[in-house]
């Protein structure tokens, strides 16, 4: 029963694959996302001529708040009587363009942002006079300066790596709305396609192993969670803001010879050099064969096709592995697969790779204190505690 069902959802996947592969928007390539960042930023600036967007982004973005979605932005511009109505379409429809060309359109609203970058929280803000940047494009290591638009449409070059001393806006994509969203549509299909446990099937398994607890006396589903975590550097330039942390925890299959992967939000994360206390479920212990997971941490970046990236798990992972026997030994060489399988924008010498924990295994939290894990690359240092989720 298990491998007709897994056959049925692997053909699910491999026709939802198929079809966003279609998708028109795809053809233009990474390119989308700058040049609707570059485009956004022109018409934003174009906008802070009329007094009524002023006033908005006065009320929206003052006072400690500093960032906003665009379309609340855009709602309340119109709300207020705004008249610029073909370029509130237009700031949309590339918001549109970017979903699409990242496969999430069917899972958000919209991911556009605007944030007020000032050097300190007393420094006024001249709505008239304030530039508007945009990300660079290519590998952020590289970037030497960053261009803004004024309200004239006169370009600015600004330095990349040091933030300016005087109020900027910048029109960028809300990095938190857009990985929730891709997460949410990858981890959906690779459940789909078999290579991810569903919340009924991991209850089913703790049910069933209720009797062979490894590490903690458990009469619900035995877990591992993150008491703390910190990274020792996450390379972001002032522009992009906090850095977008997320996790593939994978291992093995508990019933068959597949990879189990999951992919996991740490929203928290945003600054190397702090040590975040998240309690958060990392590790859904019966998910994964002889109770062993690895952990590869990833850095969101604006230009992430989560169409590409689901693509290299669900053929790539697969295509790497080859036919395997389910050994114990096996169970890292996932992880390094996951990291094989990734375009090549993210390979392990880029900033989008942060680092990787191999075969966490219940034997290494026999204690209820936990255990602090060091990442292979020493750039995450995390403890884990066992938890009973009842």
């Amino acid at each position: 029963m298990r491998f007709k069902t897994v056959s049925r959802k692997a053909l699910i996947a491999t026709a939802l694959v198929t079809a966003l592969a279609a998708t028109p928007a795809l053809a233009a390539g990474g390119e989308v996302v700058h040049q609707a960042q570059r485009a956004v930023a022109q018409q934003v600036s174009d906008l802070l001529t009329d007094a009524t967007f002023r006033t908005v982004l006065e009320r929206r973005l003052g006072e400690g708040a500093h960032r906003a979605a665009m379309a609340e932005v855009l709602g309340a511009y119109r709300a207020e009587g705004g008249q610029r109505l073909g370029t509130v379409e237009s700031i949309l429809a590339e918001d549109l363009a970017v979903r699409t060309w990242k496969g999430t359109a069917a899972y958000t609203s919209g991911v556009m942002e605007l944030r007020l970058i000032t050097p300190s929280e007393d420094v006024p803000v001249d709505w008239r006079e304030v530039l508007v940047a945009f990300e660079p494009a290519g590998d952020d290591s590289e970037w030497t300066e960053v261009e803004a638009f004024d309200r004239a449409g006169r370009v600015h070059r600004l330095d990349a790596r040091v933030a300016p001393d005087f109020p900027v806006l910048v029109a960028d994509l809300d990095a938190a709305e857009d990985l929730r969203a891709g997460l949410q549509m990858i981890n959906e299909a690779l459940q789909a396609a078999g290579l991810q446990a569903s919340d009924e099937e991991t209850v089913e398994r703790a049910l069933a192993a209720r009797v062979s607890q490894k590490a903690i006396s458990c009469s619900g589903i035995e877990t591992a969670k993150i008491s703390s975590i910190r990274l020792n550097d996450d390379h972001e330039p002032w522009i992009k803001g906090a850095a977008e942390i997320y996790a593939f925890v994978s291992g093995i299959d508990p019933t068959i010879a597949d990879p189990e992967i999951r992919l996991v939000d740490m929203p928290y994360l945003d600054h190397d050099g702090t040590t975040y206390y998240p309690n958060q479920i990392l590790i859904f212990w019966y998910n994964y064969r002889y109770n062993a997971a690895n952990v590869n941490f990833y850095e969101h970046d604006s230009g992430t096709n989560y169409q590409d990236l689901l693509s290299a798990v669900l053929t790539g992972v697969r295509s790497i592995l080859g036919v395997f026997a389910p050994e114990y030994a096996i169970i890292a060489e996932v992880a390094n697969a996951i990291i094989q399988a990734m375009p090549a924008s993210w390979l392990t010498d880029d900033d989008d790779y942060v680092d990787s924990l191999y075969t966490i295994d219940t034997d290494d939290l026999t204690s209820s204190s936990g255990r602090t894990y060091y990442g292979a690359g020493n750039n995450v240092t995390m403890k884990l505690v066992p938890y009973c989720l009842n």
